[in-house]
């Protein structure tokens, strides 16, 4: 019985890469076309994302009491830096600001919750290749496909549009990221490594305009927030994140890490809709193998490393202990083959549908 494999890495391979527009705009190349890196190959009026803090917890006030706090009213423009909301202690001794970390727009305040939203600033994106090779497919306004030589990551799960930046190591790959770690040189970069990375490195990120986070894992609940951050629309928060193990408390695969490391101070693309960290690599390099299709398979049969891929379990290892000899009928009645996995030190049953194989 085959099961599809997921290989964490592969380094110096001819593949085929998917670049997105995130809404429908307009494709500039075309088929069997020559592109480099910097080539823009399409151009979109994105829909500007939201990010919503809690005002009244940072003033130290009742939520309705923050709406009196605001010096601007909704609707109004924001930019990076300025004082929204103020409020003055008992005597005037101390004072308490919140300043905007974002050029847009005060999008929305609840008295009920004590939460503010801000819109971020529209603009027109370019979308670049990143990548040195050749127009393979297009589809109008949506995406093209280039043929190419990288070396890339392979994740487990991604929120935000597609992003590029210069790949930073920011920690160790069995700690958590340490906000303190997130400085003003990690500006329009690609921050790597940690085993979580919690909301206040998100937050962290966001002012500071990272690009995006490759990282081991992430709590769920705040995964969940950054991907509908505003009144439950699935928006793009200006940051992308692409989780290399799953949820909750997660130690980067090492040979992700290593590889990580070794193209730290490169460019590197994160591809959310793929679920890759994508290094371009230029010119014919020795050593270079045609990656084979996108999905690749390989033989259930015991002591294999698995993942359990039926969200949201997707910080679940094991390893095969048995395979079920024929179909076995689950809930609902469903009858599908099986196979016994061992999860630290308890035995489960599942589908073989709903197993990844670890390679490498």
């Amino acid at each position: 019985m085959l099961v599809r494999a997921r290989y964490p890495t592969n380094e110096k391979v001819s593949c085929l890469i998917d670049r997105f527009l995130p809404v429908k705009g307009r494709i500039l190349v075309k088929r069997r076309d020559l592109v480099k890196p910097e080539t823009v190959i399409g151009v979109c009026q994105p829909a500007p994302g939201f990010r919503t803090y809690n005002l009244a917890h940072m003033l130290g006030v009742a939520p309705d009491r923050a709406a009196d706090c605001l010096l601007r009213p909704v609707g109004s423009q924001v930019y990076r830096g300025s004082v929204i909301a103020r409020r003055k202690s008992l005597l005037g001794l101390k004072t308490l600001e919140f300043t905007s970390p974002i050029d847009g727009v005060l999008y929305h305040y609840s008295k009920e919750t004590g939460l503010l939203t801000l819109q971020y600033a529209s603009h027109q994106m370019k979308l670049i290749a990143g990548v040195e090779g050749v127009v393979e497919k297009v589809m109008p306004g949506r995406w093209v496909q280039i043929k190419a030589l990288v070396s890339k990551v392979q994740g487990v799960i991604a929120a935000g549009n597609d992003r590029e930046g210069i790949i930073k190591i920011i920690s160790n790959p069995d700690i958590a990221i340490s906000p303190q770690a997130v400085t003003g040189s990690c500006q329009g970069k690609i921050l790597a490594g940690g085993a979580l990375l919690s909301k206040e490195v998100i937050y962290k990120c966001l002012a500071v305009k990272v690009k995006g986070v490759i990282c081991g894992g992430m709590h769920w609940r705040d995964f969940n927030e950054i991907v509908t951050p505003a009144r439950g629309r699935s928006e793009d928060v200006g940051l992308t994140v692409l989780l290399t193990e799953g949820f909750g408390y997660q130690p980067m695969n090492r040979t992700i890490f290593d590889l990580l490391s070794r193209y730290e101070n490169w460019f590197g693309m994160i591809l959310s809709n793929s679920g890759i960290c994508v290094i371009p690599l230029s010119g014919r390099t020795t050593g270079e193998r045609e990656e084979a299709g996108r999905e690749k398979f390989v033989e259930l049969k015991k002591h294999l490393n698995v993942r359990l891929i039926n969200p949201p379990r997707l910080d679940v290892f094991g390893t095969i202990s048995k395979l079920g000899g024929k179909e076995t009928r689950m809930q609902l009645g469903i009858r599908t083959p099986v196979a016994e996995v061992k999860v630290g030190d308890r035995l489960e049953i599942v589908p073989t549908r709903n197993l990844e194989a670890i390679v490498g």
